[in-house]
């Protein structure tokens, strides 16, 4: 029971996130907007995968006992 506690606490975040990027991604114009911003997108790509990093992040670390930051990185 343990180990599928950690899976819905740690992993389960990551894949559902990555389900809706890729739903997203695939829409044409995702959710109806059309906003023209120069680099808005460049911008918002960034924190799309920045947040993506660190729930991969904290799933290494609360599913290995020790990883060091180097290697996580």
């Amino acid at each position: 029971m343990h180990s599928k506690k950690h899976f819905l606490k740690f992993w389960f975040p990551v894949i559902i996130y990555a389900i809706i990027i890729f739903w997203v991604s695939s829409q044409q114009q995702p959710f109806g907007v059309n906003v023209e911003i120069g680099g808005l997108d460049k911008i918002l790509h960034v924190v799309e995968y920045g947040v993506l990093g660190f729930i991969l992040a904290r799933a290494f670390v609360g599913t290995k006992e020790k990883i060091s930051t180097r290697r996580l990185v």
